[in-house]
């Protein structure tokens, strides 16, 4: 025998899952309707992104004594390259 206020929960359920399901359908076609007006928006601000990663990461390694001798920065950067890619291969 079903409890009426189990199953009066479960239908409430339902009806909301139905609804967030229609509420993200209509974002979706939203962003398509903004990245359709505007195409190059997204990745050009992407690519500023990572550009001024880089060169933040420049300007910190200016700052310390790797600029100086590039034969150690280059060991430096093969050994973590190494380093995170048997970490990587670990997991």
């Amino acid at each position: 025998m079903v409890n009426p206020n189990m199953q009066q929960n479960v239908e409430n359920r339902g009806a909301r899952v139905k609804e967030e399901i229609k509420n993200v359908g209509r974002l979706v076609k939203k962003e398509q309707r903004v990245l359709g007006r505007i195409p190059l928006f997204f990745p050009v601000i992407a690519s500023f992104g990572l550009v001024s990663i880089f060169y933040g990461f420049e300007k910190i390694l200016d700052q310390t004594a790797l600029t100086d001798q590039p034969i150690l920065m280059i060991g430096v950067g093969i050994v973590l390259l190494l380093a995170t890619g048997s970490i990587a291969n670990k997991l």
